[in-house]
């Protein structure tokens, strides 16, 4: 019996090379931190995440994701079975400008 060899995905390799091979190939929904921006129920959201940590959990490079998210100033979404909110955005209108004259 011959293994089966996960095709490469050009954008992963396209952004970091060590992440070639990653389960999480074609999943964005579960990973991204956009989807946490939306009203997402929060019961939704610790269920999509669980999800993600699930795949990464069986991922060959859990680790260098973790090692490319630390290297990264704010990484966001699920990387390497570990949550990294979005930043939370702020309540409200922004403050009125005043109109130079």
């Amino acid at each position: 019996m011959t293994a089966t060899r996960r095709p490469r995905s050009p954008l992963a390799a396209l952004v970091d090379e060590r992440l070639t091979g990653a389960a999480c190939a074609g999943m964005a929904p579960f990973f991204d931190a956009e989807h946490d921006e939306i009203r997402e129920d929060p019961d939704d959201r610790e269920f999509r995440h669980a999800a993600a940590i699930r795949v990464c959990g069986q991922c060959r490079v859990q680790v260098a994701c973790s090692d490319a998210a630390a290297e990264q100033d704010k990484p966001q979404g699920v990387w390497g079975a570990t949550v990294y909110p979005a930043p939370a955005r702020p309540v409200g209108r922004p403050p009125r400008k005043e109109n130079a004259a």
